[in-house]
């Protein structure tokens, strides 16, 4: 992984206080076919059932319930949407807000919001 992600996500924790839930190239993410093609998206971390990582990511404006999803693997996600890894280590619960390739707030299993705005340089 690109060493600035991973200082990111050092920093991401750092603020947070929070620990790292790190996944792996080969595990799946469930992505919505409209958070492909749109710059906001949001995702929710799910208990985790191995090769699945917990993730789904969604479109901001579509409603996750009807949304159509295909799974992605990390790496897979690393080519395509490199900024998104940096919120990936968040635990379980948590959720986070991109807009582009800037990581915009995240949100606790407690429902508390969390301002970032952190911006990910391109690859």
């Amino acid at each position: 992984m690109n060493p600035d992600l991973e200082a990111m996500q050092r920093q991401l924790l750092q603020t947070l206080a929070v620990g790292s839930q790190p996944v792996e190239e080969s595990q799946y993410v469930h992505v919505s076919e409209a958070a492909t093609r749109t710059p906001s998206v949001v995702g929710v971390r799910l208990a985790e059932e191995k090769p699945f990582t917990g993730w789904k990511i969604v479109a901001t404006n579509e409603s996750p319930d009807i949304a159509k999803f295909g799974y992605w693997t990390v790496r897979e996600i690393q080519a395509e949407h490199p900024a998104w890894l940096v919120a990936l280590v968040l635990p379980t619960g948590w959720a986070f807000r991109f807009t582009g390739d800037t990581l915009i707030d995240c949100v606790s299993q407690a429902g508390v919001r969390h301002v970032v705005k952190m911006s990910v340089p391109s690859p």
